[in-house]
């Protein structure tokens, strides 16, 4: 990856946290961050990686939900990236659900369980 490449990335994931940060409409669906930008196709093509936080066991629905209206709005997101950023090109953007953090709090709480086992004996 190079300077420009990264560059970008960071200010992408910058202005699409600023603009979905204000977004009530999103908020009432589930609450959920942004984790990462991934540039491809040289530059013409942008996923956003979104995670969902929620105690809830059914999130699924959250998710899909978040995901299509995300999707509505990707080229609302783009115009108003065009208008903030200077660059010659905004690509297009694609938001994709990020299962990382749920993940890592699953081998979390095995190490916690393990840890106590190991307490116990």
């Amino acid at each position: 990856m190079n300077w420009r490449n990264d560059k970008l990335k960071s200010m992408f994931l910058e202005e699409i946290n600023r603009i979905v940060s204000k977004r009530e409409d999103l908020k009432e669906i589930a609450f959920f961050t942004i984790t990462d930008v991934e540039l491809l196709d040289e530059g013409k093509m942008l996923n956003v990686y979104f995670s969902v936080y929620d105690k809830d066991e059914n999130v699924n629905p959250k998710i899909e939900m978040l995901a299509l209206k995300l999707q509505e709005i990707s080229p609302e997101i783009k115009s108003i990236i065009r208008k903030r950023i200077k660059t010659k090109f905004v690509p297009n953007i694609f938001f994709k659900y990020d299962d990382t953090p749920l993940k890592a709090s699953r081998i979390e709480e095995i190490f916690k369980k393990l840890d106590s086992e190991k307490n116990n004996s």
